[in-house]
């Protein structure tokens, strides 16, 4: 179950009911006025999603919310715009972007669907390290993502610069 965070009447209401707050999900969004290029940005190159959805969620190490389960994700697979980074050869990240209609004409939005890095190594580090990479390669594109848990590897990099507010809880 998941609850705006301000939706004041349904939190009491869930929490009368017994649920409790499991953790909270915030929104992010990167504008192109917001873009400053960072040292850690490193090469993206484009991939079919399709080819590494499954490794992607074996690498996550938080379970996504209900909108960005692989299951879901997959119902897009057509329309994603898939990346990889790689170090020395070998992928360290996957990144799935779903693109969406622009507020303004000319002006691309993606959203990230679903994003990790290998289990090896400094997992922060590579979070930040794709986080920026793919800010890079889309400089001119509002990039967004829902949902994301607030404890996730990848919050303090999504925070960095940008803004990033909480949108709901989700309850047990």
């Amino acid at each position: 179950l998941e609850v705006l965070v301000h939706n004041a009447p349904a939190l009491h209401l869930y929490r009368r009911l017994g649920y409790t707050p499991r953790r909270d999900l915030v929104f992010w969004r990167a504008t192109p006025e917001t873009f400053v290029p960072s040292p850690a940005a490193g090469d993206l190159a484009a991939a079919n999603a399709a080819d590494f959805l499954d490794t992607l969620y074996r690498w996550q190490t938080e379970p996504p919310a209900w909108q960005r389960t692989q299951r879901s994700v997959e119902r897009y697979l057509s329309d994603l715009w898939g990346y990889v980074m790689q170090n020395n050869g070998e992928a360290v990240g996957y990144v799935a972007c779903l693109p969406t209609a622009p507020n303004e004409p000319g002006k691309p939005r993606v959203r990230i669907m679903a994003m990790a890095v290998h289990p090896d190594g400094d997992r922060a580090a590579l979070a930040h390290r794709l986080v920026a990479s793919l800010r890079a390669h889309l400089p001119d594109t509002t990039i967004s993502v829902i949902n994301e848990p607030e404890a996730s590897l990848f919050a303090p990099a999504l925070r960095a610069g940008n803004q990033a507010a909480p949108i709901a809880e989700a309850m047990a």
